[in-house]
């Protein structure tokens, strides 16, 4: 790391911050075809949930997995 970082200075390019020092807006995009996008529109209309939620669950379930939520959570990333 301390190299690219070295390299990056030498070469005159901009050393990107860390993604712990960035402010993040809290929002994703999430694409999918339009043909997927409404069949779970209709399904979740059919068991009345929201799909707002869906992507930070899928997210969570996902780091849970690889037993990586815990670790953000712990340090209060989450």
């Amino acid at each position: 790391m301390q190299n690219t970082v070295a390299d990056l200075y030498k070469s005159g390019e901009e050393v990107p911050l860390p993604f712990a020092l960035r402010e993040y807006s809290g929002n994703i995009r999430l694409r999918v075809s339009p043909q997927k996008h409404r069949a779970l529109r209709v399904k979740a209309s059919e068991h009345t949930v929201s799909l707002i939620p869906l992507p930070e669950r899928i997210a969570v379930r996902t780091l849970r997995s690889r037993r990586i939520y815990g670790t953000l959570v712990a340090r209060g990333e989450r």
